[in-house]
């Protein structure tokens, strides 16, 4: 394991992006930034948060094991944060064999290259209240059954799939967050890169 080498996947992404900002003012962290290619990139975040060409972009296929496997091999980062996915649930509905394979066979690929290259990388991935059902009480109780979208089922089977891989000594963190905002986005990573350091 290579320590404070940081992986963070989806750079482009609201979460990853203001991540990426976050670790490179923080100092003393080597960012590793993956996306998928792509025929027209777009990283307008990037130049507007003032760090492209600031960390290493790597390009990566999540729904690609062996292109994942060979990335976490390379870098054997301390922490991974897997901000990858298809996050919008319109097009979830639209592309759904897609959405399973982007959103948790992604996931499983990621867990598994970990264990097998870099077993004490702690892994962090963003979760949703979807997880816990429709929003009936303070607090929440129990997942509430008429809420079974697609996007619940989806990251239920990921926090499945990290207590599986935590069976086997992978340290991992199911966060559950909404985010309306890049200040709320801000207090979750931060929040994230103290868990992770400190569990």
């Amino acid at each position: 394991m290579n320590k404070n080498t940081v992986l963070v996947l989806g750079s482009r992404g609201m979460d990853a992006s203001n991540l990426i900002a976050y670790l490179l003012k923080k100092g003393g962290y080597t960012v590793v930034g993956t996306d998928r290619r792509s025929s027209s990139p777009n990283y307008w975040r990037h130049k507007e948060l003032g760090i492209e060409g600031k960390f290493i972009h790597e390009v990566m296929d999540i729904t690609d094991y062996s292109n994942v496997s060979d990335i976490i091999n390379k870098y054997k980062p301390e922490l991974c944060f897997n901000l990858a996915a298809m996050s919008f649930v319109a097009d979830s509905f639209h592309s759904p064999i897609a959405t399973v394979d982007i959103n948790t066979n992604g996931q499983l690929n990621v867990l598994e290259s970990v264990r097998k290259f870099s077993p004490n990388t702690r892994v962090y991935y963003a979760a949703t209240s979807e997880m816990y059902g429709k929003f009936q009480e303070v607090p929440q109780k129990g997942v509430v059954k008429e809420q079974e979208d697609n996007q619940n089922i989806i990251k239920r089977a990921w926090a499945w799939a990290l207590s599986t891989f935590g069976l086997v000594g992978i340290i991992a963190l199911c966060r559950s967050e909404e985010h309306t905002s890049e200040l709320q986005s801000l207090r979750e990573i931060s929040y994230a890169v103290f868990c992770l350091k400190t569990k």
